[in-house]
């Protein structure tokens, strides 16, 4: 998901990577804070569960904003849906990120080509950072 023309990226606290937001999920950083001040954020799926969370960081690059995000203890669904936000696992983002990879036209040798020592938020931040230049043309 894009605000304005910069992708939305989300990481979970504790988590080892960020997730690119896909375009059926919200986020919204309410008028709002927690117990220690920090702003609160809704995280959710459209129609389907939602969940309130502590906003503990926000990194700016040139073409995204990363949201560092505690969950709050405060979640929903709608009728028989489970509660709260589906986090998004390391598996999950690699294939949304090679679906993209793969419609921006890039070759799939060298989508899987995994540089040697990368952790998953850096190698996960090459290939978005190198999809946009795929689906802009510059790449």
């Amino acid at each position: 998901m894009t605000n304005g023309t910069k992708e939305t990226v989300i990481r979970r606290s504790g988590d080892t990577f960020a997730f690119s937001l896909p375009e059926e999920h919200t986020f919204d950083v309410l008028d709002e804070t927690d117990e220690a001040g920090r702003p609160l954020a809704r995280i959710g799926v459209t129609g389907v569960a939602g969940e309130m969370c502590s906003v503990l960081g926000v990194e700016e690059r040139e073409h995204e904003t990363e949201y560092l995000l505690e969950p709050a203890g405060f979640s929903s669904s709608v009728g028989s849906q489970p509660t709260g936000y589906p986090w998004t696992s390391v598996q999950e983002e690699h294939a949304r990120l090679r679906a993209r990879w793969q419609n921006a036209g890039g070759e799939p040798t060298r989508f899987e080509a995994w540089r040697q020592g990368a952790s998953h938020e850096s190698q996960f931040r090459e290939w978005r950072d190198e999809i946009r230049r795929m689906e802009s043309g510059t790449g």
